[in-house]
């Protein structure tokens, strides 16, 4: 059973993650480039 302050951290994670995937994805080609 989960309690609302459990439903805002998942919340919070995907949302976090989500951040994280975005910021990535604007570094990916830098390493694309940066690979031999």
């Amino acid at each position: 059973m989960e309690t609302i302050e459990q439903t805002l951290d998942l919340c919070r994670w995907l949302y976090n993650s989500m951040l994280e995937q975005r910021k990535q994805r604007c570094f990916i080609p830098l390493n694309y480039k940066s690979k031999p």
